[in-house]
């Protein structure tokens, strides 16, 4: 199936306008868990990644610029045992999973920036789970939460994706 080829992402509504920090969670216990605020993520260095959007709808949008943190940055703030294989990301009802190596990439990014502008909420803001060669629905918009596993659990990310199409 040919693509069509798309000027700029397009702009779904997204009920996550609030953002109240990024949580970072050991197999979903509260008991070992850590909030970035938005201030603390503007800490971070960042970096660059360009990237195709193709979406299983059959559109793309071609050379996405995005700027933003590392995953393995983030992840380095987690008190992680080596057990840790998993990380699941997630934005309300919306989850994707990520094996170790694949989030601690160097093309692993928690975008905060999209064309040389801030991330919008429209447009996943104020950070959005970027990787090179991710599947549409892998790029969570509006992450709120990562979540260290030893093991790896169901996620929603496909079923809800498809079930719009």
């Amino acid at each position: 199936m040919r693509k069509r080829e798309l000027r700029g992402l397009p702009v779904f509504r997204n009920k996550r306008d609030i953002f109240k920090g990024l949580k970072l969670l050991y197999d979903n216990s509260n008991h070992n868990s850590l909030t970035l605020s938005s201030k603390q993520l503007e800490e971070f260095p960042t970096i660059k990644l360009t990237d195709d959007f193709k979406c299983v709808e059959g559109w793309v949008v071609s050379g996405i610029r995005w700027e933003g943190i590392p995953v393995s940055s983030i992840l380095s703030k987690m008190s992680l045992t080596p057990q840790v294989r998993w990380f699941l990301f997630g934005s309300g009802n919306f989850t994707c999973l990520l094996s170790k190596k694949r989030a601690s990439e160097g093309t692993t990014l928690l975008a905060t920036r999209m064309n040389g502008r801030r991330l919008t909420v429209p447009h996943g803001g104020p950070v959005r789970l970027v990787f090179k060669g991710q599947k549409c629905y892998e790029n969570i918009k509006s992450v709120d939460r990562i979540i260290a596993l030893e093991r790896p659990a169901k996620t929603t990310a496909k079923r809800i994706a498809m079930s719009r199409i």
